[in-house]
């Protein structure tokens, strides 16, 4: 068909940002046509383009951008209303991985995709835009209109649609992110296992690596088994190509960071993702602006939680804390409000270093703020938590115990373990300090 695989990521980089200034350049525009107008060849070229970004797009996220710029861009020029519609909807979703700074943007083309779909009157098109706007719910941090709206489309999907196994993986794998930030755990238990039976019964090996990677390992941290939690991590990606570093490996790298950290484990934390961390940037995938900001946050954690290693000389350790403010620092000035929160929780585990002062609950505060803000009760429960530990009995002692009640409640067996995941620092140290 005359569609070309860049060799490198590189090549692929410099491909994509050609075609997007040409989109930009030229404009969505487009002179409307029957398919029964379009030469057949030139719709098969089309329909490969959206199977390639289609496939690819959580994988390979840069060269499936690349396909979907083709795609777009072969769409318009066809001018076949439900592929425009389908084409537009896709570079919606692919627009909010840019993060906050595209936000209008992606508002724009989804307003444009919602239209398109109604006019074309094809179902897949209109739960397509449900899809992507998912999709691009968490990309920009709106996890309660992401769960809502990968739910409306899982319904369209069912109830309307045949051969629709992507969009409902991508439907389930995105509502299942936006219920892990939300903090609604027990829900998200509830669900993934349900999600990956299916995905084995299609033989949809895609789908069920990215649960198992990504979430699964979640479930078996809320019941207290780390090993259980590496395992299935392991297991899933056992079943994915083992060259190259994709989104799933990506997935990995997170998730046995998390397994280590919730162990109490920093120096393996940090020394998993150490090793791991050069491939992740020669991938690009850190160019998908939510990526970036988790796997900063990622680093920042595990830094810290390892700077705690008694084992360490004290330079070492200093080195480490450095690293986890660097990670704060980028991330407070990050235009996302979850960055900016996430960011918080880092510099607090910053400030509360060998000298913490009083500037630790302060810090603990603002991060709980901004977790609120965001949405992220989890997060906010654990900071909350961080927070009471600081404080003298008996105040201290009941936001403690409000807090593990609240992790109690969404499934969560061991609060204090959750507590050393999500917001790692040398607050156990010294806490009359944090007083001073």
């Amino acid at each position: 068909m005359g569609l070309k695989l860049a060799p490198t990521a590189r090549r692929v980089l410099a491909g994509l940002i050609l075609r997007r200034l040409w989109i930009r350049v030229r404009g969505l525009r487009f002179r409307k046509r029957d398919a029964s107008a379009v030469p057949p060849f030139e719709l098969m070229r089309i329909d490969a383009c959206w199977s390639l970004s289609m496939g690819l797009g959580i994988v390979d996220t840069v060269r499936g951008a690349d396909f979907q710029a083709r795609h777009l861009l072969l769409a318009l020029r066809a001018g076949e209303p439900y592929r425009v519609a389908r084409a537009v909807a896709m570079e919606a979703g692919y627009s909010s991985a840019l993060g906050e700074t595209s936000r209008r943007r992606t508002e724009r083309l989804f307003s444009l995709a919602e239209r398109l779909a109604e006019e074309s009157r094809h179902p897949h098109a209109v739960a397509l835009v449900s899809v992507a706007r998912g999709l691009a719910g968490c990309m920009l941090g709106d996890w309660r209109a992401a769960r809502e709206r990968c739910e409306r489309a899982e319904a369209l999907l069912r109830e309307q649609c045949t051969g629709v196994a992507w969009e409902l993986s991508i439907a389930h794998l995105y509502s299942l992110f936006a219920l892990s930030y939300l903090g609604e755990m027990r829900e998200l238990v509830a669900r993934y296992p349900t999600y990956v039976s299916e995905a084995r019964d299609r033989d949809d090996v895609n789908a069920a690596t990215n649960i198992r990677t990504r979430i699964a390992y979640l479930g078996w941290l809320a019941a207290g088994d780390p090993d259980g939690a590496e395992r299935e991590v392991r297991q899933g990606i056992a079943h994915w190509s083992q060259s190259g570093f994709h989104a799933q490996h990506y997935f990995e790298m997170g998730s046995l960071t998390e397994v280590w950290l919730y162990r109490g484990n920093g120096a393996a934390a940090w020394q998993w993702l150490s090793n791991r961390w050069p491939h992740f940037r020669g991938s690009l995938l850190w160019r998908v602006e939510r990526i970036d900001t988790e796997a900063t946050f990622f680093r920042a954690r595990a830094a810290l939680a390892a700077s705690l290693d008694p084992a360490l000389e004290a330079g070492d350790r200093a080195g480490l804390r450095r690293i986890a403010e660097r990670c704060a620092a980028k991330l407070a000035a990050k235009p996302s409000p979850v960055a900016k929160a996430l960011g918080a929780i880092a510099a607090a585990g910053v400030a509360a270093g060998p000298e913490p002062g009083g500037r630790v609950i302060t810090a603990l505060a603002h991060a709980e703020r901004l977790l609120i803000a965001c949405d992220m009760r989890l997060h906010a429960a654990v900071v909350r938590r961080r927070r009471g530990e600081l404080l003298s009995a008996p105040e201290g002692t009941c936001i403690v115990d409000e807090a593990d009640a609240w992790m109690r409640g969404e499934g969560l067996r061991e609060p204090e373990r959750w507590t050393a995941l999500i917001a790692p620092g040398g607050y156990h140290l010294r806490p009359e300090a944090a007083l001073t």
